[in-house]
């Protein structure tokens, strides 16, 4: 990434259709620069996990465009090839609930993304 940092423009999420349909993000736009701390704040259900989970390309957005540095990665659909290396890469990610696998210790647990990485 270089000195650009994050970059959101009119970001949507849409959950069902119809009637029962949910908008839980509209039209968000977004820059945060390098070293910048953002925090976010609101309601339950006011799109905070929503923003996360699309920033960290674990859901689809409906619409909008999204940038990491120089590289857009989301314009009206994902522009990387490959989502699960552009997570190990680029996005640090720490879920709500933790998802350690159970069967080996924390610190095999932290270093498994570098086994993938080689």
């Amino acid at each position: 990434m270089s000195g650009k940092g994050i970059r959101i423009k009119g970001l949507k999420k849409r959950y069902g259709k119809g009637d029962t349909a949910v908008d839980a993000l509209r039209n968000v736009d977004m820059d945060v620069a390098p070293g910048e701390v953002v925090g976010l704040i609101g309601p339950s259900g006011s799109g905070k996990s929503t923003l996360i989970k699309c920033l960290g390309a674990v859901v689809d957005p409906t619409a909008g465009r999204m940038w990491l540095g120089d590289d857009e990665i989301y314009n009206q659909g994902w522009k990387v090839r490959d989502l699960s290396v552009l997570r190990r890469d680029k996005i640090g990610f720490v879920f709500q609930k933790y998802n350690l696998l159970p069967r080996i210790d924390a610190i095999e647990n932290v270093a498994l993304p570098l086994r993938y990485s080689e």
